[in-house]
């Protein structure tokens, strides 16, 4: 073997200087060697239960197949990886975390993002559509979470660098859709980005995490069932929801996007986005054939509400404002929360409520002791001048009868009619508990109950209470002067016939 190569492969022990010759070689093999080293990149999914971490995770797993690649099990921090090939060599490991929607596990956040892997991470935040009212309260839920998590973990030093990073990324985004862009690429660096000053658009990048982040609003294809099944969502509401989420991504400098697996595109372009955010660094080791697939030119898409699309370093004020000019900016969570208030599929609505009414006969039973209470104070009783008793009924604005029906009504009828009344009372309460055993008390009979039901709604047509039955007709008296006599005669035949039985 050569000894100029001996000593090129020694040069990493040795002190000795190498000959020029021997430093190029050097140089060549060193480039080989370090080409072939795997990059690795994190990403951390943040949001609530049922929010959709794990399709996310799944879908972008299965376009990345990789050996032992099972679905993520389900615990507080969750953790798979996907692998990037070129040819048949693993350039990259992308490692994917999940982080339950239980905000009590927050304090996992350092182990996915320490010092050592943050500046190769990016940060999901992903919402359902199925609840829309709650967008905002677990936006600022997560990212308030996100925020303390990164100053507790990272130096001030390090959170610096990463800030000019993102900085320097909005700076240099380009418009697929306008080639003549203004935005031109900073060949400086990051150290002398706050002394040059370069302005962000207004209300860009308020709070800078140092670390890209991804607002992803996952199954968007129950867009058009709210809108079909509650009529209160319509194009101007869902601007409005549009027009926060993207105010929100503006002052973090993030990305928005929509996604549902019924339209597997959503998430193509989601996994091409990512890639590009991962391996976009101009010092990358990897070959530019594996880079330019990894460019990314889908321009913002923003006019269909089912496909949005917002690149970081895209959006303005203005932009935004384009969907309703009377947006102010100005986010408000209460306001937010009654103007998209929450929606249940399963729950009835006022008008399929169903009201049962009750029969005839158990209103009238439930209201009999109102009637008997209205008669009485209904009639009053004076004397005349030659000492004779007799009443005058007062009349309520609902009723229309003449005083000269009511001062015939003698005080006789009225204790009469009081008494029957009470022994209707009687009456039904010993039907009610009736049972075979006892014979003291005999129930109606079918006809007598279809007399009295018949009587009771002809008198209910003339008269708004009982009482005023009574005084329209002398029908009720009557029936129930036929019922007692009945009720007698049936009671000395059973008398009369005891004897006869025991003979």
């Amino acid at each position: 073997m050569n000894k100029s190569i001996i000593k090129m492969i020694n040069a990493g022990t040795t002190t000795e200087p190498l000959k020029s010759d021997e430093n190029i070689w050097f140089k060549i093999l060193n480039s080989i060697s370090s080409s072939k080293v795997t990059q690795r990149k994190n990403l951390l999914i943040l949001g609530d239960e049922n929010s959709g971490k794990s399709t996310i995770i799944n879908e972008i797993a299965n376009r990345h197949p990789t050996e032992d690649n099972s679905r993520i099990p389900k615990y507080a921090l969750s953790y798979t990886y996907i692998d990037i090939n070129e040819e048949e060599d693993t350039v990259a490991h992308v490692g994917l975390y999940r982080l339950s929607g239980n905000s009590t596990y927050k304090s996992l956040i350092p182990y996915a993002l320490t010092e050592e892997t943050i500046g190769n991470s990016v940060a999901i935040i992903s919402l359902s559509w199925e609840n829309p009212s709650d967008f905002l309260k677990s936006l600022e839920k997560w990212l308030d979470i996100l925020e303390d998590e990164i100053k507790k973990s990272i130096s001030s030093d390090l959170l610096k660098e990463l800030q000019n990073k993102i900085e320097r990324s909005i700076h240099e985004y380009k418009d697929p859709n306008n080639n003549d862009s203004s935005k031109m690429e900073l060949n400086i660096d990051s150290s002398e980005l706050n002394e040059i000053n370069i302005p962000l658009p207004e209300g860009c990048l308020l709070k800078n995490l140092g670390i890209p982040i991804i607002i992803v609003c996952t199954k968007c294809d129950l867009i058009e069932e709210l809108e079909n099944k509650n009529k209160n969502f319509n194009d101007e509401k869902f601007d409005y929801i549009q027009q926060v989420l993207r105010t929100v991504c503006l002052q973090y400098g993030a990305s928005l996007i929509y996604v549902t697996t019924k339209n597997p595109s959503t998430f193509d372009m989601l996994d091409s986005y990512l890639l590009s955010l991962f391996f976009n660094e101009k010092n990358s080791n990897l070959s530019k054939s594996l880079l330019k697939s990894f460019e990314f030119d889908e321009p913002a898409q923003y006019i269909d509400k089912k496909s949005v699309f917002i690149p970081s370093g895209w959006d303005s004020k203005g932009r935004i404002n384009l969907l309703n000019e009377e947006f102010d900016g100005i986010i408000n969570r209460s306001d937010y929360e009654k103007i998209i208030y929450s929606t249940g599929y399963d729950a009835p609505s006022a008008m399929e409520t169903i009201l049962t009414a009750l029969d005839d006969q158990t209103f009238l039973q439930n209201h009999l002791e109102d009637f008997q209470e209205n008669s009485i104070k209904d009639t009053k009783f004076i004397l005349n001048e030659k000492g004779d008793t007799h009443s005058i009924t007062t009349t309520s604005p609902t009723r229309r009868y003449s005083t000269s029906r009511s001062s015939s009504f003698s005080i006789s009828d009225n204790k009469y009619n009081i008494n029957v009344l009470n022994r209707l009372k009687e009456s039904t309460a010993s039907n009610q508990s009736y049972t075979p055993k006892r014979k003291d008390k005999l129930p109606r009979t079918l006809s007598e109950t279809a007399d009295v039901d018949a009587l009771i709604r002809n008198s209910s047509l003339k008269s708004s209470t009982m009482s005023e039955a009574l005084q329209d007709s002398g029908a009720l008296k009557n029936f129930f002067d036929s019922l007692i006599n009945k009720k007698g005669t049936t009671s000395s035949n059973t008398g009369s016939s005891s004897p006869t039985t025991q003979n």
